[in-house]
């Protein structure tokens, strides 16, 4: 008898945790699927980590990054980031850490003569959950938006 009920309770703990776990999980999306059919520009990120180098260990600053379909902007208390689609010359999806759970989106652009890189992630959840996929698709979006434009 006793083991029934043991068997029922871890039964209803899975479902339990298989439920938070996955509104968890759904929570981070905050535009709904289709993305590309869902967004609406200007579009802000909040709570967007930020590097500008490979190698470092600590991010500038977690702070607000607006796509729209000319730029992308990145503003934090000291200051703001602003990269105009027409200077990106390579947008990534990839992981720059072998330790850290998150991918980033690596935006390659030119500033003058040099050419520069700005690395995001989503922070919500402290980055393990995702939401930078979602940037991702995002910056895409209407990176694609803007060439159409521009090429007519």
């Amino acid at each position: 008898m006793e083991m029934r009920h043991y068997i029922r309770a871890v039964g209803l703990m899975r479902t339990i945790l298989a439920t938070l776990l996955t509104d968890t999980l759904v929570s981070c999306s905050t535009i709904p699927d289709p993305i590309k059919d869902n967004i609406k520009y200007p579009h802000t990120f909040h709570d967007v980590g930020y590097l500008e180098k490979y190698g470092r260990i600590a991010f500038d600053d977690v702070a607000d990054l607006t796509v729209d379909l000319t730029k992308l902007v990145y503003s934090d208390k000291d200051g703001i980031l602003e990269i105009k689609f027409e200077i990106v010359e390579d947008i990534a999806y990839e992981k720059l850490f072998f330790t850290d759970p998150n991918n980033y989106v690596v935006i390659s652009y030119k500033d003058g003569l040099s050419s520069k890189k700005a690395m995001f992630t989503a922070f919500k959840y402290n980055g393990w959950f995702g939401g930078t996929s979602e940037i991702d698709q995002v910056i895409l979006h209407a990176y694609g938006q803007y060439k159409v434009r521009t090429q007519k």
